[in-house]
Protein backbone atom coordinates (compact mmCIF):
# COMPACT_ATOMS: atom_id res chain seq x y z
CA UNK A 1 0.00 0.00 0.00
CA UNK A 2 1.24 3.49 -0.83
CA UNK A 3 1.57 6.12 1.83
CA UNK A 4 -0.68 9.12 1.23
CA UNK A 5 1.31 12.12 0.12
CA UNK A 6 0.22 15.39 1.62
CA UNK A 7 1.21 18.87 0.54
CA UNK A 8 3.23 20.89 3.01
CA UNK A 9 2.81 24.63 3.11
CA UNK A 10 5.43 26.80 4.75
CA UNK A 11 4.23 30.36 4.75
CA UNK A 12 6.62 31.82 7.32
CA UNK A 13 10.27 31.18 7.90
CA UNK A 14 11.29 30.02 11.37
CA UNK A 15 12.79 33.41 12.32
CA UNK A 16 9.61 35.29 11.44
CA UNK A 17 7.43 32.75 13.23
CA UNK A 18 9.55 33.13 16.38
CA UNK A 19 9.24 36.92 16.15
CA UNK A 20 5.44 36.75 15.81
CA UNK A 21 5.14 34.44 18.83
CA UNK A 22 7.47 36.66 20.87
CA UNK A 23 5.48 39.80 20.01
CA UNK A 24 2.19 38.05 20.82
CA UNK A 25 3.53 37.03 24.23
CA UNK A 26 4.63 40.63 24.81
CA UNK A 27 1.11 41.90 24.03
CA UNK A 28 -0.47 39.35 26.41
CA UNK A 29 1.97 40.37 29.15
CA UNK A 30 1.93 44.16 28.75
CA UNK A 31 -1.46 45.03 27.27
CA UNK A 32 -3.46 41.97 28.18
CA UNK A 33 -6.78 40.84 26.80
CA UNK A 34 -10.43 41.51 27.59
CA UNK A 35 -11.94 38.48 29.32
CA UNK A 36 -15.67 38.87 29.84
CA UNK A 37 -16.23 35.56 31.63
CA UNK A 38 -15.70 35.92 35.40
CA UNK A 39 -14.93 32.23 35.87
CA UNK A 40 -12.25 32.41 33.16
CA UNK A 41 -10.71 35.46 34.87
CA UNK A 42 -10.65 33.57 38.17
CA UNK A 43 -8.99 30.55 36.57
CA UNK A 44 -6.38 32.75 34.88
CA UNK A 45 -5.69 34.59 38.15
CA UNK A 46 -5.17 31.22 39.81
CA UNK A 47 -2.54 30.43 37.20
CA UNK A 48 -0.64 33.65 37.83
CA UNK A 49 -2.26 36.20 35.52
CA UNK A 50 -2.94 39.73 36.75
CA UNK A 51 -6.63 40.61 36.57
CA UNK A 52 -7.80 44.22 36.37
CA UNK A 53 -11.39 43.57 37.47
CA UNK A 54 -12.72 47.08 36.75
CA UNK A 55 -12.00 46.63 33.04
CA UNK A 56 -12.15 42.81 32.78
CA UNK A 57 -8.60 42.97 31.46
CA UNK A 58 -6.19 40.12 32.10
CA UNK A 59 -2.44 40.42 31.69
CA UNK A 60 -0.84 37.02 31.28
CA UNK A 61 2.90 36.76 31.97
CA UNK A 62 5.02 35.02 29.34
CA UNK A 63 6.03 32.25 31.76
CA UNK A 64 2.36 31.47 32.48
CA UNK A 65 1.52 31.22 28.76
CA UNK A 66 4.55 29.02 28.10
CA UNK A 67 3.71 26.73 31.02
CA UNK A 68 0.07 26.36 30.00
CA UNK A 69 0.95 25.79 26.34
CA UNK A 70 3.33 23.01 27.38
CA UNK A 71 0.34 21.28 29.03
CA UNK A 72 -2.00 21.68 26.03
CA UNK A 73 -2.55 18.80 23.61
CA UNK A 74 -0.66 18.98 20.32
CA UNK A 75 -3.81 17.98 18.42
CA UNK A 76 -7.55 18.46 18.83
CA UNK A 77 -10.18 16.48 16.93
CA UNK A 78 -13.52 18.14 16.22
CA UNK A 79 -16.78 16.22 15.93
CA UNK A 80 -20.17 17.25 14.61
CA UNK A 81 -23.44 16.96 16.52
CA UNK A 82 -23.93 13.40 15.29
CA UNK A 83 -20.57 12.41 16.77
CA UNK A 84 -18.86 12.11 13.39
CA UNK A 85 -15.27 13.27 13.16
CA UNK A 86 -15.14 16.48 11.11
CA UNK A 87 -11.48 17.39 11.23
CA UNK A 88 -8.34 17.50 13.29
CA UNK A 89 -6.33 20.60 14.19
CA UNK A 90 -2.64 20.14 14.90
CA UNK A 91 0.39 18.42 13.51
CA UNK A 92 0.75 19.11 9.82
CA UNK A 93 -2.97 19.32 9.11
CA UNK A 94 -4.00 22.00 6.61
CA UNK A 95 -7.58 23.26 6.38
CA UNK A 96 -9.20 25.83 4.16
CA UNK A 97 -12.44 27.67 4.64
CA UNK A 98 -15.11 26.11 2.46
CA UNK A 99 -17.86 28.55 3.37
CA UNK A 100 -19.57 25.82 5.41
CA UNK A 101 -19.15 25.63 9.17
CA UNK A 102 -18.29 22.14 10.46
CA UNK A 103 -21.21 20.35 12.03
CA UNK A 104 -23.80 22.76 10.70
CA UNK A 105 -24.77 20.86 7.57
Amino acid sequence: MHETQRPKAELLGPGLLDQIVDEGLTVLERTGVFVENAEARTLLAGEGAQVEAARDRVRIPRKVVERLLAQAPAEITFYDRAGEKTYRVGGDEIHRESGRRPGLG
